[in-house]
């Protein structure tokens, strides 16, 4: 599923190949591409490690809310029946 990619996200790309003389930035398979200095084949554009940690860090954030959820919605489902069938 490819998902839309915001100006903000083009642009900073964009930045970034004139930084280090790079052309055409685009994104394919959840990966941004560019064409290197003399280059004929695009290869990816470099993702600085920090970035990387940070996007593993919000997934296990994300991952510890949705079990939080869960347990939430299995402790009120069960006070509810006993709530339920103890009147």
């Amino acid at each position: 599923m490819n998902r839309y990619i915001t100006a903000t996200e083009y642009a900073e790309k964009k930045i970034w190949c004139e930084k280090h003389n790079w052309s055409d930035p685009f994104y394919q398979d959840n990966q941004w591409y560019a064409f290197p200095p003399s280059g004929v084949i695009p290869l990816p554009i470099p993702v600085p490690p920090w970035k990387k940690t940070f996007l593993v860090v919000v997934l296990i954030i994300e991952k510890l809310l949705l079990i939080a959820l869960w347990l939430f919605t299995i402790c009120l489902t069960i006070l509810c029946c006993f709530l339920f069938f103890s009147l």
